[in-house]
């Protein structure tokens, strides 16, 4: 895997972070950015768009098993 490749590996991974996260920060301010960050993280990998498509081919990923295995382990827990 090269720099990139890498690179790219990185954005689907912190995406799959985001999604699932479940902090506490201390202030407002903090709170609404991590709800805002977990919502379009779960758009992102949930929606059927272009840039998801593109980055997950960019990091040599299969964007279909990346949302199923997504979509699976939410289940199990809260996917929102």
């Amino acid at each position: 895997m090269d720099g990139v490749q890498k690179l790219w590996w990185s954005v689907v991974f912190q995406a799959l972070i985001d999604a699932k996260s479940s902090t506490n920060p201390s202030t407002p301010k903090e709170q609404n950015l991590n709800k805002l960050r977990k919502r379009h993280a779960i758009w992102w990998i949930t929606s059927s768009n272009k840039d998801f498509y593109e980055v997950c081919s960019n990091a040599n990923l299969d964007p279909d098993i990346i949302r199923e295995s997504y979509l699976k382990f939410s289940s199990k827990g809260d996917a929102s």
